[in-house]
């Protein structure tokens, strides 16, 4: 009985790391966003010859820094949930 009820509790766990990957990945994609619309824009604007050229490139390493901290961010939750999530699992055997 008590076995199970800690097998339930480590599963119940194992859950919640999946909903915390999953806030991870919305979170890196908000990040990352930004940085693909702007270098999508920038492409149609260089093309034309603009003025809103220098805008975009004036916000454009904002986007790449915000895409790259999202990158890392995700990395570094990432690892985290898969080594709890490895730890429960060797806890299960």
């Amino acid at each position: 009985m008590k076995a199970e009820a800690v097998m339930d509790q480590l599963n119940l766990e194992i859950e919640e790391l999946e909903k915390e990957r999953k806030l991870a990945f919305f979170i890196f994609a908000i990040l990352s966003f930004p940085a693909v619309i702007l270098t999508l824009l920038m492409a149609t604007v260089f093309a034309g010859e603009y003025y809103l050229a220098d805008t975009f490139a004036f916000f454009l390493p904002l986007a790449f820094a915000s895409a790259f901290i999202g990158v890392f961010l995700f990395v570094l939750q990432l690892k985290s949930i898969n080594n709890r999530i490895m730890k429960i699992k060797q806890n299960e055997h």
